[in-house]
């Protein structure tokens, strides 16, 4: 009887002189973190009670008492802890996500780097100054010299041609990879 005016007790008082005890902890804490918590119908709790009981005979057959008393204990999990359990796998989802978009940022930036290096300009090609008439001992030997000038700055001509006609190649495969890649 003691128990029941302690109750009644409760629930008269203010909202601001409210006992907390064992038995009316969880409703005071979901009251006041605004939990709302769904309550079955008396209706549709006998279904399920009577869906239950139907089930359970066959199983309580088959499998001991122990593993029946699990199945309840994970439907009765507290709204918070639900709601802890839902963030931290968004938190690991998220470090996930994050992780692959470092990995995507480092290896476009790596690329990106091959690229630049394939498609920078080349670099001219240093050509010997022309002879002069002074450094040498006789005329044979200067119009020589000059001959393998003028042949040698050919060469080189034909080499940065052939450079540039590469370049613009491999860059515009690298327009057309980047395209392919975008449709």
């Amino acid at each position: 009887m003691a128990d029941e005016t302690v109750v009644t007790a409760v629930q008269e008082m203010p909202a601001s002189r409210v006992v907390v005890t064992g038995e009316n902890r969880a409703d005071f804490m979901d009251k006041k973190l605004g939990i709302q918590t769904v309550k079955p119908e008396p209706e549709k709790a006998a279904e399920v009670a009577a869906e239950t009981e139907v089930e359970a005979e066959p199983e309580a057959k088959a499998e001991p008492k122990t593993e029946e008393k699990t199945p309840e204990k994970k439907e009765k999990t507290h709204p918070i802890k639900e709601r802890m359990g839902e963030l931290a796998n968004a938190r690991k989802e998220a470090e996930a996500r994050e992780k692959a978009a470092e990995e995507r940022a480092t290896k476009a930036e790596r690329e990106a780097a091959e690229l630049r290096a394939k498609l920078a300009p080349p670099k001219p090609v240093e050509v010997d100054p022309e002879p002069q008439r002074a450094q040498f001992n006789s005329d044979e030997e200067f119009q020589k010299a000059q001959l393998d000038h003028r042949v040698d700055q050919r060469i080189a001509e034909r080499e940065r041609a052939q450079q540039e006609v590469l370049a613009k190649a491999e860059q515009e495969k690298a327009v057309e990879s980047w395209k392919s890649r975008v449709t």
